[in-house]
């Protein structure tokens, strides 16, 4: 690997993982395998390939694990891989930045609830362009798109039926809604009733 790809890789270790919460170092990568993007600026890390997961971050200086999304220390290095990796995932599952409707809060794209039907969701294909302001807009050339939502999105197709017609952030791959969060949501219930716009 050519030290203009080290550099980039450091770049964006730097910029998407932070400093380290336990004692400030920009000496820090994430702990995602890729077999094909290695980090070879850590060498062979072994957290790296033991953890696999994007948002846990290590620190090369105190050797503290991290979550990326909150700041919380995992663990210290010093214990075993299986241990480390253990605890990793148990922080993933319980970590409050990673909530479904959080996530969504933080990541999600905005989109026009159109239908729910069951389990399957139609929004509008991408909206935030679109986001009324007052002014009537011919919706009729509104392309759309049908999910499937999630059973761990955070919210139930009845409480989201409530919601059609109504602008709001989705997390979704290109088959399932993952998340859903209200444009201007600030607490960790489900998406709350308010007016549409």
């Amino acid at each position: 690997m050519s030290s203009d790809d080290l550099n980039k890789r450091a770049f964006i270790s730097t910029v998407m993982v932070g400093p380290c919460p336990r004692c400030g170092s920009q000496n820090t990568h994430d702990c995602f395998y890729d077999e094909e993007e290695r980090h070879p600026e850590f060498g062979e890390c072994p957290l790296i390939k033991a953890i696999d997961d994007p948002i846990v971050g290590h620190c090369e200086e105190c050797d503290s694990v991290f979550c990326i999304e909150c700041a919380k220390v995992i663990a210290r290095s010093e214990r075993s891989l299986s241990n480390i990796a253990r605890l990793a995932e148990g922080h993933s599952k319980s970590c409050p930045e990673l909530k479904p409707q959080r996530w969504a809060e933080k990541y999600g794209s905005t989109h026009r609830l159109v239908s729910v039907q069951d389990d399957m969701v139609t929004i509008t294909e991408h909206a935030e362009e679109r986001i009324p302001d007052g002014t009537e807009e011919d919706e009729g050339d509104e392309k759309t798109i049908t999910l499937r939502l999630s059973k761990e999105a955070g919210i139930t197709s009845e409480k989201l039926r409530k919601k059609i017609g109504y602008y709001l952030k989705f997390s979704y791959d290109a088959d399932e809604i993952h998340a859903v969060a209200d444009l201007d949501s600030d607490d960790d219930d489900d998406v709350s009733d308010t007016s549409p716009p």
